[in-house]
Parts: C-alpha cells; sequence; structure tokens
C-alpha cells in the first residue's frame, strides 16, 4: 500500500485570506474599532498577539453602563484601566459616558475627563441620571483642543468660573442640566468665542437674566425653558438658523438684529396677554428670515390683538403652519398678509377643540393676499376632516382659483371628487396626492 500523505487542517492560502484583516495598517484598524462600543473595542485583544494592543490607541472612548443602585467597582475599574493603558502618544478624539446611577461618582468622573483633557480632547458627550448632580473639573473651561460639548441630564454647572476660554469650542448642546446662577451661565456662553450651535433644553435651573453673545453663532435651539424669572438675551449677527420651542409661559426670549437669518422655528404656548406681547416682538425680531415653522399660535395672535398688521416678514419665501386652531381659516388668510413674498405654502396637523363653534364660520374674503396672486408657487394641503364641516375644503378652493404661478399642489386623495370640478388659476399646475 502506498504511503499516504496526512491531509492538511486547512489550507494556507485560505487562513491568510481569512487574516487579511490583521495585515491592515494600525490607523486603520483603530478607525474601525473607533465605531464600536470602547468594551468591544478591548475586547478585541484576544484574538491574537497582533491585536492585542491595538485598541490602546483607539481615539474614540465610549462607555455605557445601565441602571445602578450603588457604585460598581467592575464599572469604574475597566474605566480606570482603559485609560490607564492607553497610548499617551495618541490623543482621544471623544469621550463618551452613558451611566444611570443613584450613587455618587463625581470623583470618578472628574479623574476620567481630566485624563482625557490631558490627551487633546476634541468631543465631550455625557448622559448621567439618577441624581447625580455631577460637577466637571475645572481644567475643562480652559481647555484649548475641546470643539464639541454635550451635556445631558444630572451635571451641574453650578460653579462656571469666570476666566472659561474655549478657544476652539463650537458645539454646545445643553439638555436636563443644572445651572446654579445666570453668572455660570454666561461665564459658560461668553467664553466661546468660535461658538456656532448652540442648543439649550429642559433645563433645570436657569435662573435670572443670561446674556448669550456669539458673534459666529449660526445655529441656536432653545426648548421648555419655562421659568418665568428667565430672562435671555441674544445677540448673534450671523445666525442663520433658530428654533424656540416653549411651554406656558412664554419666557422672555430677546433676539439681536440676525441679518442672515434663514430659517426659524417657534413653537410656544401662549395663555397670557403678556404671552402674547412677548410673541409678537419676538417675531419682529426674527422678521429677516427666508423661511418659517409657525404653530397655530399665532393666529391666536392676530384673532385677540386685532390685526394682520402686528408683524411683516418681508424676506419669507417659505412658510409652515401647524396646529391650526383659534381663529380658523379666515385668520390663516390675514397672516398670508404678513408674508408678501411667499412661494412656498406647508398647511397641516389641524387640531379642533370644543371651542371651534366659538371660531368666526368661513367667509370668502374680500381681498386675496398678494402672495397667492403673485408669488406662490408651492402648495401642500395635508389637513384633512371633513366630519366637521367643509372649512378646508373652501379654503383650498380658494388657493387654487386664485394661485396664478402655482407650479405643484399636494393635497389629500379625499379631496379629488371636489377638486375635479373646481377650477384652478394655473394651468400648469401639477397636482399629487398625500
Amino acid at each position: 500500500m502506498a504511503n499516504s500523505k496526512p491531509t492538511s487542517q486547512g489550507n494556507p492560502k485560505d487562513e491568510e485570506e481569512e487574516d487579511r484583516i490583521s495585515k491592515l495598517p494600525d490607523a486603520i484598524l483603530t478607525q474601525i474599532l473607533s465605531h464600536l462600543p470602547t468594551k468591544l473595542s478591548v475586547s478585541t485583544s484576544i484574538l491574537s498577539s497582533r491585536w492585542r494592543y491595538v485598541w490602546t490607541s483607539v481615539p474614540d472612548l465610549f462607555f455605557e453602563f445601565g441602571e445602578a443602585v450603588r457604585r460598581d467597582p467592575r464599572f469604574i475599574n475597566f474605566v480606570d484601566r482603559v485609560f490607564a493603558l492607553h497610548n499617551p502618544n495618541e490623543r482621544i478624539q471623544s469621550l463618551g459616558i452613558y451611566w444611570y446611577t443613584k450613587n455618587d461618582f463625581c470623583e470618578d468622573l472628574l479623574k476620567w475627563v481630566g485624563v482625557a483633557i490631558s490627551l487633546h480632547l476634541h468631543d465631550l458627550n455625557l448622559w448621567l441620571h439618577g441624581n447625580v448632580n455631577a460637577n466637571l473639573p475645572s481644567v475643562l473651561f480652559t481647555c484649548k483642543t475641546l470643539v464639541e460639548l454635550k451635556l445631558n441630564g444630572d451635571v451641574a454647572l453650578n460653579a462656571v468660573p469666570s476666566h472659561v476660554f474655549l478657544p476652539c469650542l463650537k458645539i454646545i448642546h445643553l439638555s436636563g442640566i443644572d445651572f446654579g446662577s445666570c453668572e455660570s451661565a454666561s461665564n459658560l456662553f461668553c467664553g466661546c468665542p468660535l461658538l456656532e450651535d448652540l442648543q439649550i433644553q429642559v433645563i433645570r435651573n436657569f435662573p435670572g437674566r443670561i446674556a448669550i453673545r456669539a458673534p459666529l453663532l449660526k445655529c441656536l435651539s432653545v426648548a421648555y425653558v419655562t421659568k418665568t424669572e428667565t430672562e435671555l438675551k441674544i445677540e448673534a449677527p450671523s445666525l442663520e438658523s433658530i428654533c424656540l420651542a416653549n411651554g406656558s409661559p412664554l419666557v422672555p426670549i430677546w433676539v439681536g438684529g440676525v441679518p442672515s437669518l434663514v430659517d426659524a422655528n417657534v413653537k410656544v404656548g401662549l395663555r397670557t396677554l403678556e404671552s402674547l406681547h412677548r410673541f409678537v416682538q419676538l417675531l419682529q425680531n426674527i422678521n429677516n428670515a427666508k423661511s418659517l415653522c409657525l404653530r397655530g399660535a399665532v393666529l391666536f395672535c392676530l384673532r385677540f390683538m386685532g390685526g394682520d398688521n402686528l408683524f411683516s416678514f418681508g424676506n419669507l419665501t417659505g412658510l409652515k403652519v401647524r396646529e391650526i386652531y383659534f381663529g380658523g381659516w379666515c385668520m390663516l388668510l390675514k397672516l398670508l398678509q404678513c408674508f408678501p413674498r411667499l412661494e412656498v405654502l406647508v398647511i397641516e396637523e389641524i387640531y379642533y377643540s370644543d371651542g371651534r363653534n366659538h371660531n368666526p364660520p368661513w367667509t370668502e374674503p374680500q381681498i386675496v393676499p398678494d402672495c397667492i396672486q403673485k408669488h406662490l408657487t408651492t402648495f401642500t394641503f395635508k389637513a384633512f376632516d371633513r366630519s366637521q364641516s367643509n372649512d378646508e375644503e373652501k379654503l383650498l378652493n380658494f388657493v387654487l382659483r386664485n394661485a396664478k404661478l402655482l407650479k405643484k399642489a399636494m393635497v389629500p386623495r379625499q379631496y379629488l371628487s371636489i377638486l375635479s370640478s373646481s377650477p384652478m388659476a394655473s394651468e400648469g399646475c401639477q397636482l399629487s396626492f398625500v
């Protein structure tokens, strides 16, 4: 019998191809690992000797730990070990910590953030919940490399020093945090000369008058800051986009000249005469906008403050109106007179409350708004409620009958039978259904 050669357990060529990823340069491998949670990234160290220390140069660190009723030493030790073994010659691009705990771990947090800053931290994202009220290290407020700061939850900014200087910081997103004083807030915002994007949402303690002076700020979002003693004064001449969302009462928000404003989104609650006046003043301050999204509260203003000349948006070409109530369709047409150059109109989300019977019934307007006759090219009508009345049908017919330059109209399919028998001023209008 001829001697048979022992069969190999695998084709060396196949094994070489299977392990091709290990032959990639460290820079590419660390980039791949940076897209994984840090716990998974560290676990790759057991794959082979080639992978043992690759993770130590990963620039993006993200630690996530679920709800804990006590300080878990395993999590603390793991994070400590990651920082201890991180390659000191490699910067930390981003640090993210997601932790829900009912115990104090401020000392650990201060230590971790401090180490990251010493390694030229670029982005810091903290999501902390559980009545921790964690403070941040003082070195954070003079970090020369920080570009993005996102704080969510139980983070305390009640002792922000007066010497804040964050020369590279461009993005600040704050949600649910605690400002102990208006001085702390002002110190933070005034120490960021390159700030471009600011979001402030559901601040738990935001007392007094806050001044935000940011010459390069382009995007601003303020949501649900409802303490009555709070007042925001914003000076941002480069502002391009603003979103303001508040409950009731409306917090005083003063916005300086914004000649570059493009988009404005205003969602507010109005229940007092003072809130109405604040709302009108706010609209007057942002009347350079080219695109505007409003809730139905604006119709409430027009109806109860007696007029359609409360404000004028001479540059506005796009308007979206949502939650139409308190004033009905007649007040909406009066609103359109405030936008003489309007080209795009979107109407959606109609709400009818028990107060509907108190709204004036539809009457054919004697004057057609200039924007409908001379400028309107796109009309989207997503509202549909024929169970109450046919006011929606009358408004739709009115717009289509008078919009001579209309190119596109999008309406609910339920109106198809009505539109087939209604005249349209624009013969070239393309009709589609939602």
